[in-house]
């Protein structure tokens, strides 16, 4: 076997996958978190967005862009701030954010929690307005069964 014919027959695996309940779920949710991985190393959180609407534009349905946004995002950002707190301990915000709205530092981790869901909505809202706009100008990769 060559090894064009190979590449042909691992395409041919790869798309058959694709077409498969959980090949539609976890592809865009594999690259949202991988995306959004990358995009955490850069100290500008609001680049979150794009990682949406690339995992919005690769799901055939709206559900699965919005959840695959939230979920890349919210894992991605909980692993994050869990190898943060496991490395220095805990952070200065979720600290200071604790003192500011409960007046003591003892709920400051649950913070990472809550900046995760955050980061999840704005994420998974991103990938179904990226949907949105492959329904727009690309409305031949839809799914037929939407």
């Amino acid at each position: 076997m060559s090894s064009e014919e190979k590449s042909q027959d691992l395409m041919g695996k790869i798309s058959s996958l694709l077409v498969t309940p959980w090949g539609q779920w976890l592809f865009p949710l594999g690259i949202v978190a991988i995306v959004a991985g990358l995009l955490t190393l850069i100290p500008v959180w609001q680049l979150v967005i794009l990682a949406g609407l690339i995992g919005g534009i690769l799901a055939s349905k709206r559900t699965i862009a919005f959840l695959a946004g939230f979920f890349g995002t919210f894992v991605t950002w909980g692993m994050y701030f869990l190898i943060m707190q496991l490395k220095f301990g805990t952070g200065i915000i979720p600290l200071q954010f604790s003192a500011l709205i409960f007046g003591n530092e003892s709920i400051g981790p649950f913070f990472w929690i809550i900046f995760s869901l955050i980061g999840g909505i704005i994420s998974g809202s991103a990938g179904w307005i990226g949907y949105i706009l492959k329904s727009q100008f690309l409305p031949q990769f839809l799914s037929a069964d939407e």
